[in-house]
């Protein structure tokens, strides 16, 4: 009878060993997944600013195009009035020679009244 006795309690001994080793090892499963839960806390954390300052960039992105657009535009319009400005001044240069040759020639015609003592 005590070797029976002594085989329950040695058996009820080592389970209970093993649920005590269980619970220890409980413990330490959650404390490394409190810290992995950390871990996977602050990454997500930095995916969503990353994914803000994404948004932020692409808002950005898009206004700069839009804005290269409205310059182009605006550098066409005025290569547009350079170019009507110099045909003008051309044109204006180009009359102004032909008055300024008409005045000369009249003026080369000009004999000046003979001098009389």
């Amino acid at each position: 009878m005590e070797n029976r006795n002594f085989i329950q309690y040695t058996v009820l001994l080592a389970i209970v060993l093993l649920c005590v080793l269980g619970v220890i090892s409980f413990f330490r499963i959650s404390d490394n997944l409190k810290e992995s839960k950390k871990i996977i806390e602050s990454v997500l954390n930095e995916v969503k600013e990353s994914k803000e300052i994404i948004k932020k960039q692409a808002i950005t992105i898009n206004e700069l195009q839009k804005l290269n657009q409205e310059l182009s535009l605006k550098v066409n319009q005025l290569d547009s009035t350079n170019s009507l400005i110099k045909r003008s001044l051309d044109f204006n240069f180009l009359n102004t020679n032909r008055t300024m040759n008409e005045i000369k020639k009249t003026v080369d015609n000009i004999k000046p009244p003979p001098i009389i003592h």
